[in-house]
């Protein structure tokens, strides 16, 4: 049996077989990679309040933010990057309570600040169009520790609103970059 172009061309040297092989591996290909975005995509608890068992907010890991917004230097896992349709006060107010750093001086304040001065110098970002994204817009920025048992164990930086991952819009909600500090 042979396949027929849409022009009634015949073609012998695809076979039924081959069409319908090919056709199960991309629907295959299809399937799976539906199931991925479907599951990184997909809203959860915020690893960074887990912690303290707090449900306030959920929000997303965004790999592609992490890589363009911090050090590429640093082990694997060191920095993640979530984000939270939630605004930056309802976070704020969240770590504020849970994070065990309420007492120390500046953290969880939320200023008004550049853009670029919010997201650093370290990353991988294209400066000129995360600037121009912000034209008009000021970052609002918020900073503080995670403390367990007295020892910091991570320091999280809020940004409000943040770019999108293609640098093309700036979404609302809060980014959340989390900075875990070793145990050693």
């Amino acid at each position: 049996m042979y396949c027929a172009a849409p022009s009634g061309v015949k073609r012998p040297w695809m076979s039924l077989a081959a069409v319908c092989s090919s056709f199960t591996v991309a629907l295959v290909a299809l399937f799976c990679w539906l199931s991925t975005c479907a599951i990184a995509t997909a809203q959860s608890e915020c690893p960074p309040l887990a912690h303290a068992g707090s449900r306030a907010f959920s929000c997303r890991f965004d790999a592609t933010l992490t890589r363009m917004f911090t050090p590429r230097t640093v082990p694997s896992g060191t920095y993640r990057v979530y984000v939270t349709d939630a605004r930056i006060e309802n976070v704020v107010a969240q770590f504020r309570a849970v994070a065990s750093s309420s007492n120390v001086e500046g953290a969880w304040v939320v200023h008004v600040m550049d853009p670029l001065d919010a997201y650093g110098d370290s990353g991988l970002y294209d400066r000129a169009r995360v600037a121009r994204l912000y034209v008009g817009v000021r970052a609002q920025v918020a900073r503080g520790p995670v403390i367990e048992h007295g020892r910091t164990v991570a320091s999280i930086t809020l940004v409000s609103p943040y770019p999108n991952a293609s640098l093309t819009a700036l979404e609302r909600g809060t980014l959340i970059i989390e900075f875990k500090i070793s145990r050693e």
